[in-house]
């Protein structure tokens, strides 16, 4: 369609193709508020107010907080770092969703583990009862750009912790380790990817809808920080 040709409000745009299901419970409001949706709305568009959106070629289109690079909303959702600490609670989240969701099924998750041998913390480790396999899991949240993240992201993950296996075959007894690198949108997107991890694990359908509106609604957050004016003390008398 044409809207996936728009440079800018097109960018990532194809990734929301791959999960009927998190698109329609977008549209459809589901756990969302009339203001969460609507911003939802201009970040899927990517016609959100920031700086780098702005048709003025007299602005300054840098970060208004930390003036690093160039205010994109990728950069406001993904790096920078006034909105550092809801960025970590937002993967933290979806971390302990997809772990919670794991222990359901009767893998045993360990999350945020630490191997000193690579100086490497995974996110987490499910590994079977009987301890035949394992995984390291380590999902990402970052902003949509390409159809191809999701294969990338995994790919980089597996180039990081692919040598931490040793280690953690060590520490659990664990006979066979993988490494799965799992992308979520940051917009909200859920990755083919993704739906089929959910496959292979026999995960609950609601884990997608879960993680889906958690990012999402943590991405409004991160969005609507970045928008408040800084707080100007007051005078002392």
């Amino acid at each position: 369609m044409d809207w996936t040709q728009m440079s800018l409000k097109g960018l990532g745009v194809d990734l929301y193709r791959e999960s009927q299901q998190s698109n329609k419970l977008i549209m459809r409001k589901v756990g969302l508020s009339n203001s969460e949706w609507t911003s939802i709305i201009k970040m899927s568009a990517n016609v959100t107010a920031v700086r780098g959106n702005a048709r003025s070629g007299n602005q300054d289109h840098r970060c208004r907080h930390c003036g690093a690079e160039k205010e994109s909303l990728a950069h406001v959702l993904d790096y920078c770092e006034h909105g550092k600490l809801l960025i970590i609670n937002r993967h933290n989240t979806i971390r302990t969703l997809i772990a919670n969701s794991l222990r359901t099924k009767n893998w045993i998750v360990h999350e945020e583990v630490f191997d000193p041998t690579q100086s490497r913390r995974v996110d987490m480790i499910a590994y079977s009862k009987d301890k035949k396999e394992g995984f390291i899991i380590d999902p990402t949240v970052i902003f949509e750009k390409t159809t191809d993240q999701p294969d990338k992201a995994h790919v980089n993950k597996c180039a990081i912790y692919n040598p931490c296996i040793p280690f953690f075959q060590q520490k659990y007894l664990i006979k066979n380790i993988e490494v799965i690198g799992l992308m979520i949108g940051a917009r909200g997107t859920i990755p083919l990817k993704f739906q089929e991890f959910c496959g292979r694990f026999n995960l609950p359908k609601s884990l997608i809808e879960d993680v889906a509106v958690a990012t999402v609604k943590y991405s409004v957050q991160i969005l609507h920080h970045h928008f408040k004016p800084p707080i100007t003390p007051s005078p002392q008398t």
